[in-house]
């Protein structure tokens, strides 16, 4: 098992989204609109990453309206944030 780093995180698929993460803070510090439009193409079909990234961007008062935020706040499935396992439990009882 890869050992956590200081923020905690292991394992490889962590890195990739903390290096991606390093990467669009970069672009949003060189060039915000070009950042808000890489924040408005990710798909909001993609179900695994991309939904907390759009979540995470939409914090960000320069990358998104509080009305964009919302929209992606109400548009999330249970199962982006929570485990498919409790999501079920919590549903069938």
């Amino acid at each position: 098992m890869p050992e956590a780093d200081k923020d905690g995180f292991s394992g490889k698929k962590s890195h990739i989204v903390l290096w991606f993460r390093t990467i669009y803070l970069a672009l949003v510090a060189h060039d915000l609109d070009l950042a808000r439009r890489e924040f408005l193409a990710w798909s909001p079909s993609e179900t695994r990453i991309f939904p907390k990234f759009r979540l995470w961007a939409a914090a960000d008062p320069n990358i998104a309206t509080a009305a964009e935020a919302l929209a992606i706040i109400v548009s999330l499935p249970r199962e982006t944030m929570w485990n498919t396992y409790i999501v079920s439990a919590n549903c069938s009882t």
